[in-house]
C-alpha cells in the first residue's frame, strides 16, 4: 500500500506543525515566562538574603572584636581603682619569680600631676611596694615584668640596695591609672 501525499495532506501537516509551534511559542511566552521570572526573582532574593547574612556575620564578628577590645581596655585602664587586680598581678609575679614582698601600701603623699604628661581627667593611685630578691637578675626580671603588666602602670621611684651578692632589697612606688569618666559596657 502506497500512500500518496496529496496537496491537501501536505497542507494539513503544515497547518498542524504551525499550530503546534504557535501553541509552544505562546505557551512558553504566557505560562513559562511567568515561572521563569518567578525563578529569576527568587534567585535574586536568595542572593540578597545571602549578602545580608554574610554582612550580619561580619557585623557580629565586628561586635565580638569590639567587646574583646573593650574588655582588654578595661583591664589596662579600669573605670575604678581595682586594687585587687593590681595586688593579684603583683602577688602572681612574686610567686612565679621567687620574690618576697614585705609590704604593699597605698601612698599617703599628696599627688601632684604634671598634666602635660597625662591625659585629661585621668585618675591615679600610688602604691609603695617593698620586696626582697635573691639576685640582681631576679630583681631586674621582676621590675621588667612589673612594668609590662596588662594594667597601665608607671614606676615613679625605684630604690634598691644590694648588701650581699645573694640579696637585693628594694622599695618601688607604682602609679596605677584608672578613669571613672569612661564607662565601657
Amino acid at each position: 500500500m502506497i500512500i500518496k501525499w496529496e496537496k491537501n495532506y501536505l497542507l494539513y501537516l503544515l497547518l498542524i506543525i504551525v499550530v503546534l509551534t504557535a501553541i509552544w511559542y505562546y505557551g512558553d511566552r504566557l505560562f513559562l515566562s511567568e515561572a521563569r521570572q518567578a525563578l529569576t526573582d527568587s534567585e535574586a532574593m536568595l542572593a540578597r538574603q545571602q549578602t545580608l547574612l554574610d554582612q550580619s556575620l561580619r557585623v557580629d564578628k565586628g561586635e565580638e572584636d569590639w567587646l574583646d577590645e573593650a574588655a582588654k581596655l578595661r583591664q589596662q585602664l579600669p573605670t575604678e581603682q581595682n586594687v585587687d587586680q593590681l595586688i593579684d598581678a603583683v602577688f602572681e609575679l612574686e610567686e612565679r619569680l621567687d620574690v618576697t614582698i614585705s609590704s604593699i601600701a597605698k601612698s599617703t603623699e599628696a599627688i601632684i600631676l604634671e598634666q602635660d604628661g597625662y591625659p585629661n581627667q585621668i585618675n591615679i593611685i600610688d602604691y609603695q611596694l617593698s620586696f626582697d630578691t635573691a639576685s640582681l637578675e631576679v630583681f631586674n626580671t621582676f621590675i621588667s615584668e612589673l612594668n609590662d603588666m596588662d594594667r597601665f602602670i608607671e614606676l615613679i621611684q625605684l630604690d634598691y640596695q644590694q648588701p650581699f651578692d645573694d640579696h637585693v632589697s628594694s622599695n618601688v612606688i607604682i602609679r596605677a591609672f584608672y578613669n571613672e569618666n569612661v564607662l565601657i559596657n
